[in-house]
């Protein structure tokens, strides 16, 4: 047999109907016993309004003789009232509607029970109302009360009482039922208003998870809203993953290209020994190797996995004009350095050829036939300037060039990366780059880095 799974709502529904049950059921026996008693001493008042046909009982025994004369005309004959005199457990004297019998058992029932108003059980299972009084001087003065110390015990069938009681345990069941029924529904609609959200939340998620939206746009309950802004963060978080992976990817392979390319012009030189062959391939593959673990750090460790630190330049650049003079030899291009031999740049070795591999690709690519690079170095910054002599970009393209899917050659439309990568680096580092007209006319790529 399979068990449902469990449910917050259940749990929380079942819980909130044993508080509301165990409530409800301790508030009716609470309202049920004052109403009981309160109930026994209405009773009880009417037994105690019966004294002067006590009194009267005894005067017609010759027990009291000093009466008012009013007493004379009480009515002795009512058969719903017995009262009896005690002493202890001994019966002093009893009404004449006592049967001879019983009346040794009248005191002795009552002898361990206190003054005031109870419901008494009978021998013959029956139940009466009785009402006890003990005779004692008033004030501690001791008047000329002949029975002090006795008890007079008045009682009366409690037939209509118990009808009465039992009409009310009816009435309390009803009432209490139907209190837990109303209450049981209002928790059930109560519960479908609170949980909505949750379910509202749920919805949206699946609606995320469709493609149908990008996070979550309902209003929340501010409970909720802590679990709802780090679901969008998780939310934005992963798709900014997955956009590394795929800008990485695309990086990646762009970057491979130049690389294959400038292996395959190594393979096709003619004037070469095959020992300076395989060792000019060997470099090309660890750069290769480098640049693939360079991306898949990008991609998984973001800004995180980009560190800052000191750079040499020239190393960089003569390594990237060795490839390229290979992959563009026959446009046989000339590069001129305008910088210290001894020029860093304040980025990562693998940041540093990723940028400049790209702008330096792109200027052999446009170039007719010189390619410069310069730098200029002031207290906060150093400028790096890549000029090349070919046609140069058009104003109206110089900011667009640097998304991705948008080429500075606009006539040959292509992936349009490695400008977006050179972005993407240079904005990490908090540097700038932009585009505009070379000293050689063609088109010149400035990037400007802090040094601190």
């Amino acid at each position: 047999m399979i068990k449902p799974k469990p449910t917050l709502r259940r749990r929380v529904m079942i819980t909130s109907v044993i508080i509301l049950v165990i409530i409800s059921s301790a508030m009716a026996g609470v309202i049920y016993q004052l109403f009981r008693q309160s109930h026994i001493n209405a009773f009880s008042n009417d037994l105690i309004n019966q004294a002067p046909l006590f009194i009267a009982q005894m005067h017609q025994a010759g027990l009291v003789s000093d009466l008012d004369t009013w007493i004379d005309s009480v009515d002795t004959s009512d058969p719903k009232y017995s009262s009896a005199l005690c002493k202890d457990q001994e019966t002093i004297w009893a009404s004449a509607d006592i049967k001879e019998e019983v009346k040794p058992l009248f005191c002795n029932r009552t002898n361990d029970i206190a003054d005031g108003s109870h419901l008494i059980e009978t021998h013959e299972g029956e139940f009466v109302l009785a009402y006890i009084a003990t005779l004692v001087p008033p004030n501690g003065r001791a008047p000329n009360l002949t029975y002090k110390d006795h008890r007079i015990v008045v009682v009366r069938p409690a037939s209509s009482y118990i009808e009465q009681r039992a009409e009310v345990e009816k009435n309390t069941l009803f009432s209490l039922s139907g209190f837990i029924v109303l209450s049981v529904l209002a928790l059930f609609l109560a519960f479908h208003w609170s949980f909505k959200p949750l379910n509202q939340l749920a919805k949206e998620l699946d609606d995320i998870t469709d493609g149908e939206q990008n996070d979550l746009k309902a209003r929340y309950p501010v409970e909720l809203e802590p679990i709802t802004i780090a679901l969008n963060r998780m939310i934005y978080l992963s798709k900014e993953q997955g956009q590394r992976y795929q800008h990485a990817m695309d990086d990646l392979a762009h970057s491979l290209k130049s690389r294959i390319a400038a292996t395959h012009a190594i393979m096709d030189e003619p004037e070469q020994s095959k020992t300076e062959m395989v060792q000019r391939i060997g470099e090309q593959t660890a750069q290769m190797n480098e640049l693939v673990q360079y991306q898949l750090k990008r991609a998984t460790l973001g800004q995180q996995g980009l560190t800052k630190e000191s750079t040499p330049l020239s190393e960089s650049i003569v390594g990237l004009e060795r490839m390229l003079s290979k992959i563009y030899m026959d446009k046989h291009i000339k590069l001129t350095h305008r910088y210290a031999s001894d020029a860093t740049l304040p980025l990562n070795k693998n940041d540093m050829m990723e940028l400049l591999g790209n702008l330096m690709e792109n200027a052999y690519r446009f170039a007719l036939s010189e390619v410069r690079v310069s730098t200029h170095v002031t207290n906060k910054t150093i400028t790096v300037k890549i000029e090349d002599d070919g046609p140069g970009v058009d104003e109206a393209h110089r900011e667009a060039i640097f998304q991705r899917g948008v080429r500075a050659d606009q006539l040959n439309p292509g992936q349009g990366i490695g400008l977006a990568v050179c972005h993407e680096i240079v904005s990490i580092y908090q540097g700038k780059i932009w585009v505009e007209t070379a000293d050689i006319e063609g088109a010149a790529f400035v990037i400007e880095l802090p040094l601190s």
